[in-house]
């Protein structure tokens, strides 16, 4: 794996102390430019997980041995993020901070992170990530496909739309009960084995060429 000492300094350092208010469940407000440390740093998770592992994990139940075409891709993704300290275009990454809802009726107005019908747009990766108290979701796809998506999660009320950023945000605006945590990642169908850590589980498609929108 491309590693060595000069990621932590670039991107964990950044985005430690702006996380650790979110893993215990308390309020931050983040600048865009915070909003973009921690949407690198993110990023830079995936792109580790991804380098780290022998298998990849297409689809649910689907394991398959690490191809050097796929090592090649995720190391280029990894030099263009030492390049531009920035996501790449096409990803979209939301959180929530895990609490109690004094309304169980507000459970079932959480919305999906892939929804039903933007399967047919999905092309790249999508993660699950939970960190103490916060939970983020990040995925991977085309522009116009992750414009969508990224409008269709600002209309949650209960989880923020960490990247792309769009100004200051203030998170959580309100707590996000557990069993909708349960509810996003069995969406997901993540592979069983995926996990390499607490809380973390990706699904990492072959190599596609380039983006499509």
């Amino acid at each position: 794996m491309e590693c060595n000492a000069d990621l932590g300094q670039k991107f964990e350092n950044p985005a430690a102390p702006l996380l650790k208010p979110l893993v215990v469940g308390d309020l931050a407000e983040f600048t865009p430019a915070q909003l973009r440390s921690v949407a690198a740093w993110l990023w830079l998770k995936d792109i580790e997980y991804v380098l780290m592992r022998d298998v990849t994990y297409e689809r649910d139940q689907d394991e398959k041995p690490m191809t050097e075409a796929t090592m090649t891709e995720w190391r280029h993704h990894l030099r263009n993020l030492r390049r531009t300290v920035r996501p790449p275009e096409g990803y979209v990454a939301r959180l929530g901070v895990i609490g109690h809802s004094a309304d169980p009726a507000t459970h079932a107005s959480i919305r999906p992170f892939v929804r039903a019908d933007f399967t047919a747009h999905y092309r790249g990766i999508t993660s699950f990530n939970q960190v103490g108290r916060a939970v983020f979701q990040t995925t991977l796809t085309g522009s116009r496909a992750a414009a969508k998506l990224a409008a269709e999660m600002s209309l949650d009320d209960r989880t923020d739309l960490l990247w792309p950023a769009d100004g200051t945000i203030a998170v959580p605006k309100m707590r996000l009960p557990f069993g909708d945590v349960v509810r996003w990642k069995d969406e997901l169908e993540f592979h069983p084995n995926s996990q390499i850590t607490s809380g973390f589980r990706m699904r990492i498609p072959p190599p596609v060429g380039p983006s499509r929108p």
